[in-house]
């Protein structure tokens, strides 16, 4: 089959040479997917997705690169190690990533009575056999026994150099989380990996821009499965972001899953856009999804979620007078975490009330220079507070928690050259009271007593397709590994908790395998996922379980894996179930329950535990808005006790009907329908563990939540290097703003006109009720004038207020006063244009087709 794949792959590339006689092709896959990779002008997609044999064209974009003897005993690991004496021995995890240091003491040679699966010669086989996808020496892939494969994929000129580059630090820390050797730091802790005696594969993906290379990180997996790699892990991924058709990362995660091969990746660091990027969540759009892009329906991938670790960890304070204020950290992309104290010295440093964070509140504040802008956490992300509080000369940020707290426990931003961190909001009421605001900054860092929790910033919600994701969570907050120069760090983020599963997830096959589970290929894949869902620990907020939108089937939790005997499945046969949307008051669905012992089993409880979106009302936005969960009253026949008989399968099908009454008081709010989510459990038997899995419906239709919003949605007008919205004219609009002018402070009258392309849009302090009508924003009509002059020549597309909705790729349409179509974007294409200056003066209609 590959000589055919490879057949039909040049003649592809022929015909499009025909065409485009420059084409480089890149990578050539044929072993869990038919394709290859290249570069391509867009304007040619077009044609090369016409050509006979292409069954699809994909873009591929570049991806940001988003303490373990704490973490490890939080999924049971100590316990399941004492009884199993398992930890990774002949294992293999393969981490695709940015960089590794690989002369980290967690990554030496492993000692000679441990047994490995690969080996020198495995290596050398496999290259020389001409399969892989970079064409390597065998002798400098190969380091030692414990990385029997380190290989740099993003430089084909060099595939040796550029693994160790700790400028990239990413991939060595999550590396040693998953399979680091037992190490002892310079203050005595020992530290290790989950899977500490399995083997590590290394593929360097990442870009000298420190971007992963989505073409080298598919490449990566075809080869991990070549190599016999038991796990792999990918703790990168985009935010938020739909495959709309063919998915080449979903293909070869389906084709290594055949080979039996789990793969887990991280959720992502989105939250569900709140704290990412200042989303305001509200019960009339409860599509906020943020998941990582790999989360696709039926896809085997394991999407891991985030929780904290628990214990003692330093952190840090400063002091109001006598009184202690503790700070949440800021965590940038990498994980990485900073307080106040990491720049600025110790000392006395005045702070000054800069309202919400925007630049017109900054600008009001005065002269901040050597001063911490104290903040009130509103609508503007962190990202945008930092960048607004940097401009204005400040040297750091505080942010006040909102009053009616939503589980925030990191402040996340891009920003890192100037820190923001936070505090609880009545410590910020405090503050702002205070006569004297001078706050103290200390050198001494303070213990506090940390509770594991469902990480405030792991991404999470449902795609289009309402397919329950995170599968799964692992430890990923205050994750302490490998650092470079024979150092270690803790690190927080979904990209520490994907590997700790992933070591959980070697050290659980190894056991199976000793118990001579007879099972072979995605079987056995399928088996070893089901397990570990069936037995993780859904988290509890308030004696509500959190949303299994948030922690899928709960932590992982190992010593509850080998002592489970029943396991539990949808009808789809995950260990999930996945009701869609249009539920009514009453549904019902089937299960399967397996007992896969020798010994009968009986339940005493049988139990579902529904919840949905919980909502408050905020203040100051008077408005409803979403945040936590809520109890959603229901009944059930799904009531123990619970027998299954030795090998005994059970088909059930489970009615429910939910409160009436709730569901009319829920509508009323939830104008589009709302979540039916929780989770089904099995507990009481004196044999077996419990077990439980996650279920999702929606009550409503799906479909009929709006993709755009005419009241708070409109139009954007190209304007110079930026957009704008307005309803009127540029002359009339121009007079407008000339009008507003002459009320504008001359202090404050330099942000206007100092560069007026890029300060069009301004604060409209000044601006009568009728003036910012005229001017509102939300508009869903423009005046363009497309002459080439870069002031109002064409329409960018639209401003989604809160997000909007992931839609299908679109395509526009423009009318002409008649209603006939003067031009119709093909569906799907990567780009809409459309030639305005060929069209005569007149009204037009701009007509943006999308669809779910």
């Amino acid at each position: 089959l590959t000589a055919q794949y490879k057949a039909v792959q040049e003649a592809v590339q022929e015909r499009i040479r025909a065409f485009y006689p420059d084409l480089q092709v890149g990578f050539s896959y044929s072993a869990l997917y038919n394709g290859f990779s290249c570069e391509l002008p867009e304007n040619l997609i077009e044609q090369v997705q016409a050509l006979p044999d292409v069954v699809s064209v994909t873009v591929m974009e570049d991806i940001a690169v988003p303490q373990m003897n704490k973490a490890a005993a939080l999924s049971g690991f100590p316990a399941y190690y004492d009884y199993t004496g398992c930890s990774g021995e002949g294992q293999v995890i393969a981490v695709i990533d940015s960089e590794l240091d690989y002369t980290h003491p967690m990554f030496a040679p492993l000692a000679d009575d441990i047994e490995t699966a690969v080996s020198k010669e495995d290596v050398a086989e496999v290259i020389s056999s001409g399969i892989l996808n970079r064409n390597v020496d065998p002798d400098r892939a190969y380091i030692s026994s414990k990385l029997p494969y380190v290989v740099n994929y993003a430089d084909p000129d060099d595939p040796y150099g550029g693994i160790s580059n700790d400028l990239q630090y990413h991939g060595t820390h999550v590396s040693g989380i998953a399979a680091g050797n037992t190490f002892q730091t310079s203050d005595g802790t020992v530290l290790s990996g989950i899977a500490k005696d399995a083997q590590l594969m290394f593929f360097g993906v990442s870009t000298p821009r420190g971007y992963i290379d989505g073409d080298a990180g598919l490449a990566a997996i075809e080869d991990a499965v070549k190599l016999h790699a038991d796990v792999i892990n990918m703790s990168w991924g985009r935010d938020a972001t739909e495959y709309w058709g063919n998915n080449p990362f979903s293909d070869a995660v389906s084709a290594a899953d055949r080979a039996g091969v789990i793969v887990c990746n991280s959720a992502g660091n989105a939250d569900n856009g709140t704290y990412s990027f200042g989303r305001t969540t509200i019960p009339e759009n409860p599509d906020t999804g943020m998941i990582a892009d790999k989360a696709e329906l039926g896809s085997p991938i394991m999407i891991v979620a985030s929780a904290e670790n628990s214990g003692v960890a330093k952190g840090d304070a400063v002091l109001l007078g006598e009184k202690q204020i503790v700070l949440m950290p800021m965590m940038d992309e990498l994980g990485s975490l900073f307080y106040l104290s990491d720049s600025l010295a110790p000392g006395e440093y005045e702070y000054v009330d800069c309202q919400n964070g925007t630049d017109r509140d900054f600008l009001r504040a005065g002269d901040l220079t050597g001063r911490i802008a104290l903040v009130q956490r509103f609508e503007l992300p962190a990202t945008a507070i930092t960048a607004n509080a940097k401009a204005a000369g400040a040297s750091g940020v505080i942010l006040i928690d909102q009053k009616h707290p939503d589980g925030m426990n990191y402040i996340f931003s891009t920003t890192t050259s100037i820190v923001i961190n936070g505090i609880s909001w009545l410590d910020g009421q405090e503050m702002l009271a205070a006569e004297n605001k001078t706050l103290t900054i200390t050198s001494e860092p303070i213990e506090r007593e940390y509770v594991s929790s469902v990480s405030s910033y792991t991404s999470w919600g449902v795609k289009a397709s309402l397919d329950l994701r995170p599968d799964i969570m692992g430890i990923g907050g205050r994750v302490r590994s490998a650092a470079y120069y024979s150092g270690d760090c803790t690190a927080s983020g979904t990209s520490m908790a994907s590997p700790y599963v992933a070591g959980c997830t070697a050290v659980l096959r190894q056991y199976l395998k000793k118990l001579g589970v007879n099972l072979t290929g995605s079987d056995f894949a399928a088996y070893v996922r089901r397990l570990m869902m069936n037995t993780a620990v859904p988290y509890e907020e308030d004696g509500n379980f959190v949303t299994p939108r948030r922690q899928g089937a709960g932590l992982v939790s190992l010593d509850k894996a080998i002592a489970a005997k029943v396991l539990m499945t949808g009808d789809a046969g995950d260990a999930k179930v996945n009701l869609f949307d249009k539920l009514g008051d009453k549904f019902s669905f089937p299960l399967t329950l397996t007992n896969y012992s020798d010994e009968a089993v009986t339940y005493q409880k049988a139990e579902i535990r529904l919840t949905t979106d919980g909502t408050y009302y905020d203040t100051r936005l008077e408005l409803d808005r979403t945040s936590g969960q809520q109890k959603l009253n229901c009944t059930t026949d799904f009531t123990g006790p619970v027998t299954l008989a030795a090998g005994e399968t059970k088909a059930v099908t489970v009615s429910v009907s939910l409160d009436a009454a709730q569901c009319r008081k829920l509508e009323e709010l939830f104008k589009y329908g709302f979540f039916a989510e929780g989770y089904i459990l099995l507990s009481g038997a004196e044999n077996s563990a419990d077990i439980s899995i996650p279920m999702l419906g929606y009550h409503g239709d799906w479909a009929q939540i709006p993709i755009t919003d005419p009241e708070t949605d409109s139009i954007m007008i190209q304007f110079g290097e930026t957009t704008y919205s307005v309803p009127l004219s540029i002359v009339r609009t121009g007079l407008l703003y000339k009008q507003i002018l002459e009320r504008v402070p001359e202090e404050e009258i330099y942000r206007v006109i100092e560069d007026p392309i890029k300060e069009f849009m301004f604060d409209y302090d000044y601006a009568t009720n009728e003036e910012k009508k005229q001017l509102a924003s939300n508009a869903m009509e423009c005046w363009i004038s497309p002459n080439r002059d870069s002031i109002a020549d064409a329409v960018t597309g639209f401003r989604y207020e809160d997000g909007g909705r992931f839609t299908s790729r679109s395509n526009a349409q423009l009318l002409d006063a008649d209603g006939n179509v003067l031009y119709d974007g093909a569906p799907g294409a990567v780009a809409n244009n459309c030639e305005f200056e060929k069209l005569e003066e007149g009204d037009y209609t701009y007509m943006k087709k999308s669809w779910i």
